[in-house]
């Protein structure tokens, strides 16, 4: 995806919602309380309501962005520039990119989606992230995905939840 067609996919706040909506519905989603599949959609509380017993599930629910507080479009952008580059980005820089007065929620947020693009292909320890980055950003930006790599790092997140330990390790979240 070219800087072109990113910012007219990703505008403003409300058409980053609907797209991280629809790759959302592309799963099949539970209600956690009675197992129901239908929902209906609570466009005003960014939930869906189980049709069964009227239980809420947030859009942020079981992805990647379930304890943000951060917009969608922050996310969007963060994602898009960890993959459009050769060489890495700092979270330093898109923060300076959003306009974002403080500097943990960012760097939260890139560890997030490092931590995605981490488990998205190998179980690799924090002491080689960093080169993995290195060889994930000129390897796969380029020769084998293209400019589907944006979409494909939005589509996986809507769908990894943010407990990576607890799978990684097959630990439950207290233990």
């Amino acid at each position: 995806m070219n800087i072109f067609n990113f910012t007219q996919s990703s505008r403003d706040e409300n058409v980053c919602i609907a797209h991280f909506k629809a790759q959302c519905e592309q799963k099949e989603r539970v209600c956690p309380k009675c197992g129901n599949k239908e929902h209906i959609w609570l466009k005003n509380k960014l939930n869906y309501e189980c049709k069964h017993c009227y239980s809420r599930q947030s859009l942020h629910l079981d992805t990647v962005l379930e304890d943000t507080k951060l917009p969608f479009q922050h996310w969007y952008v963060a994602m898009y520039f960890l993959t459009f580059s050769k060489k890495p980005t700092s979270a330093s820089k898109v923060q300076r990119q959003l306009g974002h007065k403080r500097h943990q929620p960012i760097c939260e947020l890139f560890n997030d989606v490092k931590q995605l693009l981490l488990d998205m292909h190998h179980q690799i320890t924090k002491e080689y992230l960093r080169y993995y980055l290195y060889e994930f950003c000129h390897k796969f930006n380029h020769r084998y995905f293209g400019e589907k790599l944006y979409e494909r790092l939005v589509a996986v997140a809507t769908g990894y939840p943010k407990d990576f330990r607890s799978r990684i390790y097959n630990r439950t979240a207290c233990g």
